[in-house]
């Protein structure tokens, strides 16, 4: 028996990509711009949340088969194929391709041209994890709401983070945790939502 689509979530993805696509498309950073950068992200990381729900008896591993391993399988195969063109219609050196899959394996700002899109994914993954791990080993509603705040607090209160050589963290670990406050929005709003479990 198939399971029935929830229509809202259809209308409400459907709003983001139209705002996606059009914030992309506006060459003046006007009133407009702002507007739709506000909430055109967040709206996809909000109702990540709607389907989340607590790992059950430590079945930790069909949690990753399930959520993480086909991203991260997604994320290399089509980051793999979008470096390949890059090199071909840029005209890249193979020097230059070569230090383009080390930014794809560091991730986050490091992406660029091609790649850059999948910053979404990088912060997407972690913060996937980490609420995860937050709803089903902390129960308390309040607790969830004030780690929520919490983190997007330390992901917004300073400029930069050098890690290595680069000024930005792997795989934008900082902006994942702003992430996280947006995916606890519908977690803690509608937490009945995640009574259920894997």
């Amino acid at each position: 028996m198939s399971k029935k689509r929830i229509e809202w979530i259809d209308v409400a993805k459907a709003i983001g990509i139209i705002a996606v696509v059009l914030g992309h498309s506006l060459t003046y950073h006007g009133t407009l711009y702002h507007f739709l950068y506000w909430w055109h992200m967040p709206i996809f990381f909000i109702m990540g949340g709607f389907f989340l729900r607590p790992v059950k008896n430590g079945k930790w591993l069909e949690f990753f088969k399930k959520r993480v391993f086909p991203l991260l399988i997604s994320y290399v195969f089509c980051g793999t194929i979008l470096i390949f063109l890059s090199h071909f219609l840029r005209h890249e050196t193979w020097k230059y391709t070569a230090f383009y899959f080390v930014r794809l394996i560091y991730g986050g700002q490091t992406l660029n041209h091609y790649t850059s899109v999948f910053w979404y994914i990088n912060v997407y993954i972690i913060a996937l994890i980490l609420v995860t791990l937050l709803i089903t080993y902390i129960k308390s509603r309040e607790s969830l709401i004030i780690i929520g705040f919490l983190s997007l607090i330390i992901g917004t209160s300073y400029k930069h983070i050098f890690f290595l050589e680069y000024k930005y963290l792997p795989w934008d670990f900082d902006v994942a945790l702003i992430v996280v406050f947006f995916v606890f929005i519908w977690v803690s709003l509608f937490q009945e939502h995640s009574k259920n479990c894997h």
